[in-house]
Order: structure tokens, then C-alpha cells, then sequence
């Protein structure tokens, strides 16, 4: 996985002594060139983006605080999630590593495009984080730095195989309710990351049907739904419905069949887990849901 730190060239207060001759112990005057701090990131409001990954299309734009005398370069890396930007030869993401801000300008835009990569991956993230900048000659009267902000240094794209689900609906408490007609022993996690050992908001693990809450006291955020298989170790497919009902007892589904492609041991952890995006405004809330894995 590709990390790094941000290393902005800082010329910072040049000073230029003149040169004399003298037998005396007189103090030889100096001249001072004054230097501006000019402070260089992400303006743009594009962060946490999310996009479709066959297909996907972001841009940021880079920005300075002042404008230049000279052109700036800017160099861009970018992480992925899964520790690659490739597969099978084929590039993920395709972007311009270098950004030139042009002298008397103070942003330029950066574009990055994603294609299908041709694995059930469900969602990866993408970081763009500025790497250098420079200019070809020595800035006498600036010095460029960041604020050391993250929200100025980097950016952050969702890629999804497919897109959330976006509901919206009326303030109180929504089910998220799986139902199969099979003998499986089928449980349900409701964590606050997706991870077996997170906190724990609710479980329903000896029902048929299984079904965990999200009520309306529960703060707006971000909450992750695992689904497991208790007795079976993956892969495997179970006939079943995930579905969420709403507070006016309408439902949606979420998922038919769980299939699972990555082997892994029975009685651990969720085999497949969806994120859950609660967010309120007014009388009115909104679910944004996706699986994730």
C-alpha cells in the first residue's frame, strides 16, 4: 500500500548580504527580501464522492491562496483500499499524476475515471492525497506550504459495483428483517463498524425470521449490517430476502439470496455486511444502504 508524506518545497526568507571592502569594524548592512506564505489544497466540495466503478467519473480542484509568478506543479499519488490500482494489466483509475497551476492563476481542476475492474468487490476507496509541489525556478518572494488540514490534502472516492440504495422516508424506527425458508441457522449483527469485534448496537440471532432495529433515538451515522451463516463455512448460497420496513409498514428489499464467493469458517464473523447511512433533516429521513462485502 502506497504511503506517503506531503513535501512542499518551502522557500522561506531570503537574505542577500552585500559584499565590501573595509578596514573599519563598521557592521555591513544586509537586504532583506520579504517572503509571502502562499498555502496550496483542495477547495473543491467533492470529497467522499460516490461513484459507479465501471464507468465512474470525479474531479477535485487544487487551489492556491495567492497566485504565482511562476508555474506550479503539483504531484498526485493514489491509494487504493485493496493495495492495487491494477488488475489483470488493466489500470482502475486513470488521472494526471501532474497538475500544472499556471503563473497568475490560482486553481487548476484534476479529473480521475474508473472502469469496471471485474471482481465482487462491492465497494473500494480511493485516497488522493497531494504529494509535492515545485516550480521550475527559485521562488524568491513565496514560499508554498499546506494548512496540514486533511480536508485541504487529500480526497477520498467511494467506487461501487453498484450503487446505494437511497430511501427516504418518515422519522421512527425502520426493521432491517432477513427471512429464509430453509433449516439455516441465519444471524444478524448490527455493528458500528464492519467488523465482528465493533461495538455492538443490536443482534438477532435465534429467530426465523431474524430482525434488528434502527429507531429514531438512534443518532444520525453511519451502521453496519452483518449477515451470517452460522453452521456453514463460504461459499455457499442461501435462498433468503433482506428487506427494510419503514415506519408506515412499507418495505423495500435490500438483497435476495446470500451468496458468498470468499472462503471463510463457520461460527466467525458476518460473511456479507451492508453499510447503513442514517441522515435527518426535518420530519424527513434518509437510508442510504449498499453492501459492502
Amino acid at each position: 500500500m502506497k504511503i506517503f508524506k506531503l513535501s512542499i518545497y518551502a522557500l522561506v526568507l531570503s537574505i542577500a548580504f552585500v559584499g565590501c571592502t573595509s578596514n573599519t569594524t563598521e557592521l555591513v548592512e544586509g537586504t532583506v527580501t520579504p517572503t509571502t506564505q502562499v498555502f496550496i489544497g483542495f477547495t473543491d466540495t467533492n470529497n467522499n464522492q460516490d461513484v459507479l466503478e465501471a464507468g465512474g467519473n470525479v474531479s477535485f480542484k487544487i487551489s492556491l491562496s495567492k497566485a504565482l509568478p511562476k508555474d506550479i506543479t503539483v504531484e498526485l499519488e493514489v491509494e487504493s483500499s485493496d493495495s492495487s490500482l491494477m488488475t489483470n494489466t488493466v489500470s482502475e483509475v486513470t488521472y494526471q499524476e501532474k497538475v500544472v497551476i499556471s503563473a497568475g492563476q490560482t486553481s487548476a481542476d484534476v479529473a480521475f475515471s474508473f472502469v469496471d475492474d471485474g471482481k465482487d468487490d462491492a465497494l473500494e476507496t480511493y485516497t488522493v492525497r497531494l504529494e509535492n509541489a515545485y516550480t521550475t525556478e527559485t521562488l524568491v518572494s513565496h514560499f508554498v506550504t499546506t494548512d496540514g488540514a486533511a480536508d485541504s490534502t487529500s480526497r477520498v472516492v467511494n467506487v461501487y459495483d453498484t450503487l446505494p440504495t437511497v430511501i427516504e422516508t418518515q422519522k421512527g424506527t425502520v426493521s432491517l428483517v432477513l427471512e429464509w425458508p430453509g433449516t439455516e441457522d441465519l444471524d444478524l449483527y448490527l455493528r458500528s463498524e464492519p467488523i465482528i469485534t465493533s461495538t455492538v448496537i443490536a443482534n438477532s440471532w435465534f429467530s426465523q425470521p431474524e430482525s434488528v432495529d434502527i429507531t429514531e433515538a438512534m443518532a444520525d451515522g453511519d451502521f453496519y449490517l452483518g449477515l451470517d451463516n452460522f453452521n456453514l463455512a463460504t461459499p455457499y448460497n442461501v435462498p433468503c430476502t433482506l428487506k427494510i420496513v419503514l415506519p408506515d409498514s412499507s418495505s423495500q428489499d435490500l438483497m435476495i439470496d446470500l451468496v458468498t464467493t470468499e472462503v471463510a469458517a463457520a461460527n466467525g464473523a458476518p460473511d456479507a455486511w451492508f453499510k447503513i447511512s442514517k441522515k435527518t433533516e426535518g420530519d424527513k429521513v434518509t437510508y442510504s444502504i449498499i453492501k459492502i462485502r
